[in-house]
């Protein structure tokens, strides 16, 4: 026997479950976002995970996929439009970095997707809107970020997110 260094009890923890969370509104964080390269490798897409704070299935968590670069324009300008939603939805008004959106807290339209013989039905993640109370971005800046200095040693940081400011 191995002991596990500590006592778990199943019923301090959210059950998983392989159904998807009814279609509907939900509000949600955002706990993860990565870059990945698209299956053909001719792109590339942001996969944001949503952990959904309620009104109902607290814990639960949704993905949300956004083409970022992709050989077909109108796949790419719909998948940045839907990004820029996202980033408004939480304040954002220009994002060069994922970590950016990393406890960004919004409301999500999450719609079903059906599945095949293949796949079970599952979640997507289709529409976004500011909590109540949060300012929404609704223009273009004014004016572009200075660039970074070339060669400085040191990746530039990412700017501060708009609910992380004291």
């Amino acid at each position: 026997m191995a002991y596990l260094g500590q006592t778990f009890n199943v019923a301090d923890h959210v059950p998983s479950s392989p159904d998807p969370v009814p279609a509907g509104w939900y509000t949600a964080k955002i706990t993860d976002a990565k870059v990945k390269d698209t299956k053909a490798g001719n792109g590339n897409f942001l996969e944001v995970t949503f952990s959904i704070l309620g009104p109902s299935y607290e814990g639960r968590c949704v993905w949300g996929r956004f083409n970022l670069k992709n050989p077909n324009p109108q796949a790419e300008q719909i998948g940045q439009a839907q990004f820029m939603d996202m980033a408004r939805a939480i304040g954002l008004e220009v994002v060069d970095d994922s970590d950016q959106l990393l406890g960004g807290e919004l409301d999500i339209k999450v719609t079903v997707k059906k599945g095949d013989e293949q796949y079970s039905d599952s979640n997507d993640v289709k529409g976004f809107k500011a909590l109540q109370g949060m300012t929404v971005i609704t223009q273009k800046p004014a004016q572009k970020p200075a660039p970074q200095p070339v060669g400085s040693g040191a990746p530039a940081k990412a700017a501060t997110p708009p609910w992380a400011k004291k």
